[in-house]
C-alpha cells in the first residue's frame, strides 16, 4: 500500500494525521486511538482521521513535518502493527566522502550511478538518500542526505531521519566506517545490506568446507607457507593456481602448469604474461619472488570450458529478493586471452551464459553442460552457506568455473560486486550488456523499466523492514 506525503494547514500543535478512507479501512485504524508514527528512526504520536477521498495523500501538520523530517510529495509505503504506523522505508546509501563530492558536482559516471539508484528506490516507494560518514548527526538522530526533492524538482541535500536500512556500496571499510556501522546496528537496530568488505579466498574455502553440500564445489585449497606447498600441489594435480587472499580482477593470480619437464606460467602484470621455465629451481625463484611476504593460497587447477579457444568462467550476481531469498540476476561469461588460463572482464571479452549455452552443448556434446536452472540452484545454495559464515548480506558476486567434465566449481565470492549498470558496456558481439541482462533475467525482481540489480536493493529493504516490524 502506498501514500503520498502532504502537508495540511492546521494548528502547528495539532498532532493529527489524515489518510484516504480506503487506506484507513485497509489498515483497520481507529479515530479513537493515538498511534505512534514511524518515519525511519523519527517517531511521533498522533490521532488518525480520514478523508472520504480516493486520492493517495497522507496529510500531516507542520509540527509533525518538522518532528519527522518529512519530505513533501514523496510516495512511500505504509504498513501497521498494533498501534504503530510505519511510512517508508527509508534506505540510506552509505558512500565515500569523495564519491559524494563527485555526485553533488554531477560528475557523469558518479552522478548517473547516484541518479539510477535514487530512481530505483522511488519506483519501489522507498525514500532513499546518499550520504557519507561526515553527514551523520547522531545527537539529532538525523542525516544530511542527497536525493531527489520532488517539491523543488531537483537533486539536493536535505535533513532526514536515520534510515531503516543502510546499503554500503563502493566504500572502503575503514575503522571509522566499521564503527559507524557497528553503532547503526547496536544502538538503533538499523538493518544492513553488505555489512562486510572483502570475502577472503581462504576464509571462503574454510566456510564452505564446513558443509558437505557445498564442499564438493570447492577445489582443493591450502594456505601457501613456502614453495614446498606449491610443489606438492603441483605434483598432485599437474596444474595449480597461486592466488592472493584478497586479489581482484585477475590480479595477483598465477597459474602453473607442468608440461613434460617444463613449467608454463600465466599471470597479469599490466597485461597478460606467459613464461616457460626449464626447471624446478627457476620455478622456485619465480614463485618465491611473486608471493613475497603477502598471504596466498594454492588451489587445484581446473580445466575450464572454452569458448572459441578462450578459457571462460562466470561472474554471477546474486541478490536477495522481496521474499528474502537468493536469486541469480545475471551470469556474465568472462573470457581469457586465447590459450591463456586467467580470465578477466578486460576489454570486450564478455557475454552472458544463456547466449553461448547452445554452443557449449554442441562443442562438449559428450558431457552434460549445467543447465541455467541447475546453475542458479547450486549458486543460490553456495550463497546461503557463504552468508552463514560471513554474516547477513543482500548481494554478492560469485565466480563460477565449469570444467570440461561439466563439474561446477566456486572460484571466489565478493560482497561488493560490480553491478554492470553502464549502457556503454558491450559483449563480444557488440550487444549492450544491460540489454542482455534484461532479456535473460527470469527472477522475481521484476520491473520493465529498471534493471533488477538496482530495484533488488529496495525490494529486499522492504522485506527487511516489514519482517522486522511484524
Amino acid at each position: 500500500m502506498e501514500v503520498i506525503i502532504k502537508k495540511i494547514s492546521l494548528s502547528a500543535s495539532s498532532n493529527i494525521c489524515i489518510l484516504p478512507k480506503n487506506v484507513f479501512k485497509d489498515l483497520k485504524l481507529s479515530t479513537e486511538i493515538p498511534y505512534t508514527i514511524h518515519f525511519g528512526f523519527s517517531t511521533t504520536t498522533a490521532l488518525v482521521g480520514f478523508l472520504d477521498s480516493e486520492n493517495r495523500g497522507i496529510y500531516f501538520t507542520d509540527g509533525i513535518f518538522e518532528q519527522l523530517n518529512l519530505l513533501q510529495d514523496t510516495t512511500v509505503n505504509i504498513w501497521k502493527t498494533d498501534k504503530d504506523i510505519f511510512i517508508g522505508p527509508i534506505v540510506g546509501l552509505l558512500a565515500g566522502c569523495n564519491f559524494m563530492t563527485h555526485a553533488v558536482a554531477m560528475k557523469e559516471s558518479t552522478y548517473l550511478y547516484t541518479k539510477n539508484h535514487i530512481e530505483a528506490g522511488l519506483a519501489e516507494n522507498c525514500l532513499n538518500y546518499f550520504f557519507c560518514i561526515d553527514d551523520v548527526d547522531f545527537l539529532g538522530n538525523r542525516i544530511k542526505g542527497f536525493t531527489f526533492i520532488p517539491e523543488l524538482n531537483k537533486y539536493d541535500y536535505c535533513w532526514f531521519p536515520l534510515p531503516d536500512v543502510v546499503y554500503a556500496k563502493n566504500i572502503s571499510f575503514t575503522n571509522k566506517i566499521k564503527e559507524l556501522i557497528k553503532s547503526f546496528k547496536k544502538n538503533y537496530n538499523i538493518q544492513l545490506i553488505n555489512n562486510c568488505n572483502m570475502l577472503g579466498k581462504w576464509e571462503l574455502c574454510e566456510v564452505l568446507y564446513r558443509y558437505p553440500e557445498a564442499r564438493k564445489y570447492v577445489p582443493e585449497t591450502i594456505v601457501y607457507r613456502n614453495f614446498d606447498d606449491a610443489l606438492s600441489m603441483l605434483n598432485k594435480h599437474g596444474f595449480i593456481f597461486i592466488k592472493a587472499f584478497y586479489g581482484q580482477k585477475g590480479k595477483e593470480v598465477l597459474s602453473i602448469e607442468k608440461i613434460n619437464d617444463k613449467y608454463k606460467l600465466n599471470y597479469y602484470n599490466d597485461n597478460a604474461k606467459e613464461n616457460i621455465l626449464d626447471n624446478i629451481e627457476e620455478l622456485k625463484i619465480f614463485v618465491t619472488k611473486y608471493v613475497g611476504k603477502s598471504k596466498f593460497i594454492v588451489q587445484q587447477g581446473i580445466r575450464l570450458l572454452k569458448y572459441k579457444n578462450r578459457t571462460i568462467d562466470l561472474r554471477m550476481l546474486m541478490m536477495k529478493d522481496q521474499y528474502g531469498k537468493w536469486e541469480s540476476i545475471y551470469k556474465v561469461v568472462r573470457m581469457a586471452k586465447e590459450n591463456f588460463n586467467i580470465t578477466t572482464a578486460i576489454g570486450k571479452r564478455i557475454t552472458v551464459y544463456e547466449k553461448i549455452y547452445d554452443y557449449l552443448q554442441e562443442v562438449y556434446s559428450s558431457v552434460e553442460i549445467p543447465r541455467i536452472e541447475n546453475l542458479d540452484q547450486i549458486v543460490s545454495m553456495l550463497a546461503r552457506y557463504t552468508e552463514k559464515g560471513f554474516g547477513n548480506m543482500g548481494e554478492m558476486g560469485i565466480d563460477i568455473g565449469i570444467d570440461i567434465d561439466g563439474q561446477i566449481w566456486i572460484i571466489e565470492a565478493n560482497s561488493d560486486p560490480v553491478k554492470n549498470l553502464s549502457s556503454d558496456v558491450v559483449d563480444i558481439d557488440g550487444e549492450k550488456l544491460v540489454d542482455l541482462i534484461l532479456k535473460y533475467y527470469k527472477g522475481d525482481i521484476k520491473d520493465n523499466k529498471i534493471l533488477p540489480q538496482l530495484s533488488g536493493v529496495f525490494k529486499y529493504a522492504k522485506f527487511l523492514t516489514k519482517a522486522r516490524e511484524k
